[in-house]
């Protein structure tokens, strides 16, 4: 749920974390589903998954 950022040129290698951009009342509402979902639906397992194996998945 991050809106796409504009890059400037210094900040385009860096990586990507959640931003405060976008519906502050839906990023609140969808955390706890997310991680619940992280836990137990085979897809998104997949997906995190993947997501850590590229190193685009860190933390929280």
């Amino acid at each position: 749920m991050n809106p796409q950022q504009r890059q400037s040129g210094i900040s385009v290698n860096r990586l990507v974390r959640i931003s405060k951009i976008g519906n502050a009342v839906l990023r609140t509402a969808l955390y706890m589903p997310v991680l619940s979902a992280m836990g137990y639906n085979p897809a998104v397992v997949a997906l995190v998954d993947r997501l850590k194996a590229q190193g685009r998945l860190k933390g929280k």
